[in-house]
């Protein structure tokens, strides 16, 4: 004979939590694994990037007939009259 009363939902309370349970958990999981992949796209884009330049360098420095071997100054933001413009390309 069936219970009937309180005491007879206290299985399905239980079953209930653990189910809202399993189900933050799972959510939590693919969230993180979403933005791990995110962020190893990010750093392999970036690592791409940071090679492209490094290359780029070093072929400067190779043919570069004046100085040979060295590499480019930076553009410092200076403003020296006749001399320098800020942000001109021009080594200073």
């Amino acid at each position: 004979m069936p219970r009937s009363g309180p005491n007879a939902q206290r299985g399905f309370s239980v079953m209930l939590a653990l189910v809202i349970i399993a189900l933050a958990v799972g959510s939590l999981a693919v969230t993180m694994l979403s933005t791990f992949g995110t962020k190893l796209r990010s750093e392999r884009v970036t690592e791409a990037a940071l090679a492209k330049a490094k290359e780029a360098l070093i072929a400067y420095a190779a043919t570069d007939l004046n100085r040979p071997g060295e590499l480019p100054c930076p553009d410092i933001l200076t403003n020296i009259a006749g001399n320098n413009i800020p942000n001109d390309g021009i080594a200073d």
